[in-house]
């Protein structure tokens, strides 16, 4: 199982995320919001290695309800984003080893740093509820982007936030294991909003460490 994630277990709980589903190793990709040299500043951290653990933190945090799937008439070819906006479906991508949600983005949005939407309007459909943890030959849905149009309006840009939000949360669920993908997920949230540190409710010390991140890091460069 090769994981890959994101600087990325939600599925239902009852499910079982474990070695035996497949012959792949998993791999977690912890931080790919890093936008040059990840290896430095995930030296310290660590990673969950019992799926019981997985399932009982992060599956503490439910899922968005899914629309389209509680209609009973629902539109395939719609997704639901964070706010509950239908957004059309364009394909599916199928992962590959090394990958993570923020290299997906980056090839079918051209943005590494919009992950977040993407990661949530498929949370539901994921063997895993860790956001950095994706297995080879798992389906992601692609949906089209909140710059389809041309345009990143007010809206577009707070869907996208309330979805970095959506993933800060899970971070916390998961504990202290995350602790430097919070920060990094909150440093890179900065640069859809240069206040969002300060407009939202947020863990003193993982504010403190995005701080540093973007000063000493220059993380937003």
């Amino acid at each position: 199982e090769n994981a890959s994630g994101n600087l990325l277990d939600l599925m239902n709980p009852a499910q079982d995320n474990t070695e035996a589903d497949s012959d792949q190793e998993p791999t977690e990709g912890e931080s790919e919001e890093l936008p040059v040299d990840q290896s430095s500043l995930m030296a310290d951290s660590r990673e969950y290695t019992n799926s019981d653990d997985q399932n009982d933190n992060y599956g503490k945090l439910s899922a968005v309800p899914n629309t389209a799937e509680s209609t009973d008439n629902a539109d395939v070819n719609v997704g639901y984003d964070v706010m509950g906006n239908p957004r059309n479906h364009i394909s599916n991508y199928t992962v590959s080893r090394n990958d993570w949600f923020s290299t997906i983005t980056g090839k079918h949005w051209q943005d590494l740093f919009m992950w977040p939407d993407l990661y949530t309007m498929n949370i539901d459909n994921l063997r895993s509820a860790n956001p950095d943890l994706i297995f080879p030959g798992e389906e992601v849905s692609i949906y089209e982007s909140l710059v389809a149009d041309g345009e990143f309006s007010e809206a577009d840009r707070q869907t996208l936030i309330q979805a970095y939000l959506k993933v800060y949360k899970i971070y916390k669920q998961a504990g202290e294991s995350k602790a430097l993908a919070a920060a990094q997920l909150l440093a890179s949230a900065v640069r859809y909003d240069k206040d969002f540190l300060e407009k939202h409710s947020l863990d003193p010390i993982d504010k403190q460490m995005a701080q540093k991140l973007i000063r000493e890091q220059k993380f937003l460069d």
